[in-house]
């Protein structure tokens, strides 16, 4: 055969004719060009990321394939979460999941470390698609990866998948490369068809093999495993599990104009998850870029300064430093800079910045030697070794498990022996199942946004039509004043305030803008608390704030499962937290005047007050309703982002009414009036906004000044409204902050109430949400009433609504509440199954469920009404914990007495919530609680008694308890708190009847 005549294999450029051929045999002349460095993309079917141990077989099977990029279909995973995975060898991978509810289905990507840095934005579409965005040169990569329905689904939902497919290819900008890969459960045929499929396909084209061919012709796709030139074995990627049927279903797509970026791209039939599919691999052309993502706080190492020697070295360090502060005629924001430069210099100096610490895989080497044992035993056809081997694999991981449980448990056990209870609750948190909700893409205009930049953009839009206002064009804004501050005295804040101040900061918190924490505040040295107070004093003085001190950062929190429109998220604001020292001076200052001008309704954000004072009252409130034979209309009011919406004009012309000081209303003001904030969109801060309505997140002010605002909202709404008479006393509504309930005996009133509280919240710039304000009925004879109508929009009427936590209902009984709390404690015990039915010693499960379990159920225990059945579904749980925690089946007929004795705990949970009513009830007969709660409680006057057998009531409780028959006596007995105390200790020590 002469050179001419000899046959050829062209490269892959498969459009036409070759103009750059490379071939010796060719004849033609080889160019040499620096190589572009390869990346290696690869797709598989795993069926299922739940099982024990699969995840480390498939990142072994990405390090041995030296593959950058693993596109996984069928996970399998509920949740949507993204997490960091490494192997005993340290390798980081970093994983993105995208799953559903049922265990079924789910797409992820697997991502070595050198990728993650190169990855700008993921997409989550479905648990059916998935993409990421990947900076590189001369492109980005736009891979998606997804898992197409089967012949078997509806028709229907194989057109919605690829309606959603196409809709994200059309987020592909013009510098990307698209790429398509994943189980797509299509045969393409081995016949080529175009540029688009290849002649080295397998078997006849199905319909769902014609469908992706026709999307691919349409988007101006190609198949690239089928173009490369290789045997059979190397272009199959599933296998029946009878090993009769080979197809090839699984396929890595590419642009038709950037075929030539792929050099190689086949099956792998050597590597093996257990799954029956084979991974498919191509090989690009490109390089990657790394994106420095801008890093918005620092975290420091505090745990350095819980060594003594550490610590009196940094409260050293820290006073060498402030001396050598020249502070005269200094501005205030360059005093500020000195200070915030010389704490940050000494802090990195002692104690560093904390390292993220790597987390530590639960695999052993010994089960990873046993999965490639297993992949050999695939290639060499030992169908007999490979099942065994199959069975060693699974049985392998599950004991390396166990082994690592117990290894945590001993852990927690070691650390509750040195009482370190926040440690304990981190190994605990390890253990539990996360449950995340999923936000996919933001919506912006019926647009779908997954880039972090136009995300950014969207949300700093956001920030300015939910803060902003028309103040700019408002005169009587910039031109209000406070009085003049000749008028008050100044009153220079104290180094003993300032001290106060100190110790009342919170720990463990996260800090704003400049990542200085309370941790290292709490050691300062005298000089440096004394150059503190000076700056703090020249603020209060002057009015004149640091811009660290007026900026807040603000973290996004889905508040519901795929969420995508920004009012959809809650906001958590991160302030400086040396800003709170100043803020608690403040507020100690006007606590005072403004407790005084909000009324006993209030019950939020008060000294001596919480949750369980409104519900208390609330069920007490119907209680005596049904005693005395009466109806009661209840509105439960939910205001449209009521802490958002407050109008700055009218909060300081309240202050100023109120009298605050001079000082005092002047700071606050402008800390209203310069206050910025951005958002934290993953790692990286939006353009800085003003927030020119709302109070303040995160400041300590905000719940005393949200207080006195909606208080004179709902005073002038509710003017002239009876309400319910209780002791003598008119009572219209019950407050817990902005959750808000109007009480009512007549309809007409209620329709009055809710018309006044609607006009008068457009003037307040707080406007009722009217669908999601509900209206309950109680005792209501008359069950043909018109329905309560507002603006042509109908209240919704119900029978039960979760106030504050607890379940309120319209027959006042509190089995509905019980049932409920019942479940819940359960599904928190299940959450924390993998520690408790371990061997960790009876004490350490006693405890750890009264610290997880028992809160659950008792929240709100302290109002409830007692009786028989409530009393045995209490008893039913307590026993339900223990014959669990024991390890203990109802066939083996062990009796409850002796489950309470081997587990030491004798009707203990009854016990505790019996304990925990008594103790309330003492501070509500004491009047501790409140003037309203004791009211609530002895200000009704019976009527006429009702036929029949009365109800039990929730002071028929106390009494029998007691043994005390007569009120006023009991309620002598609370006053002498040591007998009272005695009393309670009984009851807790008691047999539980």
């Amino acid at each position: 055969m002469t050179h001419q005549q000899r046959k050829v294999n062209l490269p892959c450029d498969l459009s036409g004719q070759q103009h750059n051929p490379v071939s010796k045999e060719a004849g033609c002349v080889k160019y040499t060009t620096p190589r572009t460095k390869s990346l290696r993309i690869g797709t598989w079917n795993v069926r299922g990321l739940n099982a024990t141990g699969k995840m480390a077989n498939v990142i072994q099977e990405m390090e041995r394939l030296n593959v950058d990029i693993m596109g996984i279909s069928e996970t399998f995973w509920k949740e949507s979460n993204d997490f960091q995975t490494s192997l005993p060898n340290k390798n980081t991978y970093i994983v993105i999941n995208c799953g559903e509810g049922n265990h079924r289905k789910g797409v992820a990507f697997i991502l070595n470390k050198e990728i993650a840095k190169s990855t700008k934005d993921v997409m989550k579409i479905s648990d059916r698609i998935i993409a990421i965005r990947i900076a590189a040169r001369p492109k980005d990569l736009l891979i998606l990866q997804v898992y197409t329905p089967t012949e078997n689904h509806d028709n229907n939902e194989t057109q919605d998948f690829y309606s959603k497919l196409e809709k994200t290819l059309k987020m592909t900008k013009y510098q990307d490369i698209p790429i398509l890969m994943g189980n797509f459960n299509a045969k393409v045929g081995a016949n080529r068809e175009g540029d688009t499929v290849g002649p080295f396909g397998l078997g006849n084209r199905n319909h769902n093999g014609q469908h992706l061919v026709d999307f691919c012709i349409s988007n101006q796709l190609t198949i690239c495993n089928t173009w490369y030139e290789c045997p059979p074995t190397k272009r199959y990627t599933w296998t029946s599990p009878d090993q009769k049927y080979k197809n090839q279903i699984d396929f890595i797509i590419i642009k038709k104009r950037y075929r030539n970026s792929v050099t190689n791209c086949k099956a792998r039939p050597g590597a093996d998850c257990g799954s029956g599919h084979n991974p498919v691999i191509g090989t690009m052309r490109t390089k990657l870029k790394t994106i420095n993502k801008k890093m918005t706080t620092q975290r420091w190492n505090l745990e350095g300064l819980n060594n003594p020697q550490e610590k009196e070295n940094y409260t050293k360090k820290f006073e060498e430093k402030i001396r050598e502060i020249e502070t005269n005629n200094q501005t205030i924001e360059f005093k500020w800079k000195n200070f915030k430069e010389s704490l940050e210099t000494v802090a990195k100096e002692i104690i560093g910045k904390k390292k993220s610490e790597a987390k530590t895989p639960w695999i052993k080497q010994e089960t990873l030697n046993l999965m490639e044992d297993r992949r050999r035993a695939k290639l060499q056809k030992h169908s007999a070794k490979y099942l065994q081997l199959k069975k060693e694999v699974r049985r392998k991981s599950r004991q390396d498990k166990e082994e690592w449980y117990s290894q945590e448990c001993n852990t927690i056990k070691e650390l509750n022996a040195k009482h370190h209870d926040n440690k304990i609750y981190y190994h605990i948190k390890k253990l539990q199942p996360t449950k995340k909700k999923m936000a996919i893409g933001l919506l912006d205009k019926n647009e779908l946004l997954f880039e972090n930049a136009k995300r950014r953009k969207r949300w700093l839009e956001y920030g300015q039509e939910l803060y902003g206002t028309d103040y700019n064009n408002d005169n009587s804004y910039n031109k209000l004043e406070t009085r003049n501050k000749e008028a008050d005295t100044f009153l220079s804040i104290t180094l003993e305030e300032l001290k106060n101040a100190l110790r009342k900061l919170n720990t463990k918190k996260t800090p704003g803008t400049n990542g200085i924490t309370a941790e290292l505040l709490k050691p300062m040295g005298d000089q440096a608390q004394k150059y503190l107070l000076d700056l703090i004093n020249d603020i209060y003085r002057t009015g004149e704030i640091p811009k660290d001190f007026t900026r807040s950062i603000m973290i996004t929190i889905p508040k519901v499962n795929n969420a995508k429109e920004c009012k959809n998220f809650r906001t958590i604001s991160l302030i400086s937290h040396t800003s709170k020292i100043l803020l608690h001076i403040i507020l100690q200052r006007i606590s005072n005047q403004i407790q005084e001008n909000v009324s006993e309704d209030q019950l939020g954000f008060r000294p001596q007050r919480g949750t369980r004072e409104a519900i208390f009252q609330m069920h007490t409130i119907i209680e005596h309703t049904y005693r005395d034979d009466r109806s009661l209309y209840l509105c439960f009011i939910d205001f449209e982002k009521a802490f958002d919406r407050i109008d700055h004009n009218l909060l300081n012309n309240i202050l100023d009414a109120i009298g605050i000081n001079s000082y005092d209303l002047h700071l606050i003001r402008t800390l209203y009036k310069e206050q910025e904030a951005a958002f934290r969109v993953d790692g990286e801060l939006t353009d800085w906004f003003k927030v020119q309505r709302g109070v303040r997140q995160g400041c300590l002010l905000s719940p005393s000044l949200f207080n006195i605002y909606s208080e004179k909202l709902i005073n002038e709404a509710l003017e002239g409204i009876e309400g319910i008479s209780i002791g003598g006393k008119n009572r219209n509504n019950i407050r817990y902050a902005d959750d808000t309930v109007i009480l009512t005996r007549k309809r007409k009133e209620m329709k009055t109430a809710l018309e006044n509280l609607n006009k008068l919240g457009e003037k307040y710039k707080m406007k009722i949400n009217l669908k999601k304000t509900k209206f309950m009925s109680i005792n209501n004879k008359n069950k043909r009433h018109p329905n309560l109508t507002i603006q042509n929009h109908k209240i919704e009427e119900i029978d039960s609504y979760r106030y504050l936590g607890s379940l309120i209902t319209n027959d006042g009984r509190n089995i509905h509440e019980v049932n409920s709390r019942i479940a819940m404690a359960k599904q928190a015990f299940w959450n924390c199954k993998e520690f408790l039915r371990r061997d960790i010693g009876m004490t350490l499960k006693k405890d750890l469920l009264k610290c997880y379990m028992w809160p659950v159920l008792l929240y709100g225990c302290e109002t409830w009404t007692f009786n028989k059945m409530i009393e045995t579904k209490i008893n039913s749980l307590d026993i339900w914990f223990y014959r669990r925690m024991l390890k203990v089946s109802w066939t083996e007929k062990v009796t409850n007495n002796e489950i309470w004795r081997r587990a030491n705990a004798n009707y203990s949970l009854l016990n505790t919530a019996k304990e925990r009513k008594m103790g309330f009830a003492g501070h509500v007969l004491r009047g501790s609680s409140g003037e309203n709660s004791l009211q609530t409680l002895e200000g009704f006057t019976r009527k006429y008694p009702k036929r029949g057998r009365p109800r039990t009531t929730w002071i028929d409780n106390i009494k029998k308890w007691t043994n005390i028959k007569k009120y006023q006596d009991i309620k002598r007995m609370a006053e002498e708190r040591e007998c009272w105390r005695r009393m309670v200790a009984n009851l807790r020590h008691g047999d539980g009847t």
